[in-house]
């Protein structure tokens, strides 16, 4: 499937976009979210995508923490408890991108 892609996901982001898609996988859509003309989608794989609600367009993705991913779940859900495959995975993946970061303030 392609996507249409803006400057900032193919020129500002494309290294954190190249990071998920080798090491955590982008994932297939779970939730959809719209606030105002933006469409936040969070995938199975616990990434956040970003994309203009009008056309589709990626605008960025990354690696959500928890708050973000209950904010959206809760807007969409109300109360009702998120899934623990999916509560599981955010708090993974935040945990390894902190490493990351980690690694990466340390080589400068």
């Amino acid at each position: 499937m392609l996507i249409k892609m803006s400057k900032h996901a193919t020129q500002d982001r494309i290294d954190r976009l190249l990071f998920i898609y080798d090491n955590v996988g982008i994932g297939e859509p779970y939730i959809d979210s719209v606030e105002d003309d933006v469409l936040y989608t969070i995938t199975t794989t616990g990434i956040l995508l970003v994309r203009s609600a009008k056309d589709g367009t990626l605008i960025t993705a990354y690696i959500a923490d928890i708050d973000k991913i209950t904010a959206i779940w809760r807007n969409k859900h109300g109360e009702r408890p998120m899934p623990d495959n999916l509560y599981k995975r955010v708090l993974a993946n935040a945990f390894f991108d902190k490493q990351e970061k980690g690694k990466k303030k340390n080589a400068r």
